[in-house]
């Protein structure tokens, strides 16, 4: 299952021979991943709430996360992260810089735009342009501190912290503590 140019972005899906209506706007999927990476809600509740939401209709009796997963992944974005796995989006931290972006470069008002398929949801983020603030955010926080000047060095290293994103409870790490980190190059604590 992914974008095709020639097919029509699904709004059903067949499993098993039977066809099953779903709501692919985009809302459902980031409430869903959202709720993936929230430490309190159960991943059983956070699943059978997007299942509900997903399946309008009514629910096909197996195979539906199956289906409910492969339809999340088609046409792909997941949490973007750096290669070194440290997250660079959070959809529900960087949300005004999402909507911004978006209205920036596509006039859209992901606030009101009444539907959007998931799909095409993912295709145009991945398309944002650096003129956006968002994606400008996404490289201060994934840039390698080791291979810079100094003065370079210090100028991302303070966009790092002022656009980080929140820590887990617990494993926050101080300001200062994490300035003094960046800039002596000591990235692994």
């Amino acid at each position: 299952m992914s974008l095709k140019l020639y097919e029509n972005l699904p709004e059903a899906l067949e499993i098993d021979g039977q066809i099953y209506p779903i709501n692919p706007d985009f809302r459902i999927m980031i409430k869903f991943s959202m709720g993936v990476q929230d430490k309190i809600l159960s991943s059983e509740y956070v699943l059978a709430e997007a299942l509900a939401m997903f399946y309008p209709e009514k629910m096909p009796p197996d195979k539906k996360i199956q289906g409910f997963y492969e339809f999340y992944e088609g046409g792909t974005v997941k949490n973007v992260t750096h290669s070194n796995g440290e997250r660079t989006f959070d959809f529900d931290h960087d949300a005004s810089y999402l909507i911004a972006a978006f209205q920036q470069q596509y006039d859209m008002d992901l606030i009101s735009v009444e539907k959007l398929h998931w799909w095409k949801f993912k295709a145009l983020f991945r398309a944002l342009t650096e003129e956006t603030k968002l994606i400008k955010i996404i490289g201060y926080r994934s840039v390698d501190l080791n291979k810079m000047s100094k003065e370079t060095r210090e100028f991302y290293a303070n966009m790092k912290i002022e656009y980080a994103l929140p820590q887990a409870k617990g494993d926050a790490i101080a300001s200062e503590q994490l300035f003094k980190q960046l800039m002596g190059g000591d990235l692994n604590g």
